[in-house]
């Protein structure tokens, strides 16, 4: 909590460093406030879409598992788009995984057995291809 208040003096004296804006972000969605976290983390995103697509990319996974989260679907898969177009033609890694992972948890939100199935393969084998612990945690998550 302290960490936080800091973050919000810091915010008040002027403009804050792009990580010093992400680990505010990170502080409010940890200790609750999800509405400041969801609109920090989209400041975070409006500044790395000019300069590092790739980041901005696993952001708006990020912002997007955010709404997931707070049960609004319409603006996660806007968010989840976001980040599709920007993986356009980039080499598959974990940003692929963990967006193919949301679209999982689209499929569960929307009780299709059939499109949960498809998407839980789609998990499987693109976190095959990444080789890393967490993401095959996450595939068999959603193989479950």
């Amino acid at each position: 909590a302290a960490a936080y208040q800091a973050y919000l003096r810091a915010e008040a004296i002027g403009p804050m460093t792009l990580d010093d804006l992400d680990a505010y972000a990170t502080t409010a969605w940890r200790l609750g406030h999800s509405r400041e976290a969801v609109r920090l983390a989209e400041r975070v995103y409006g500044q790395l879409v000019r300069r590092d697509p790739a980041t901005a990319a696993t952001k708006a996974v990020d912002i997007a598992l955010e709404w997931l989260t707070r049960g609004d679907l319409n603006i996660a898969q806007g968010w989840m788009n976001r980040a599709r177009r920007l993986l356009t033609g980039a080499p598959t890694g974990p940003t692929h995984c963990y967006l193919a992972y949301l679209d999982v948890v689209l499929a569960v939100a929307e009780q299709d057995p059939e499109e949960l199935a498809r998407r839980a393969e789609a998990v499987r084998h693109l976190c095959d291809s990444v080789e890393d612990p967490a993401l095959e945690s996450l595939s068999l998550v959603s193989q479950a």
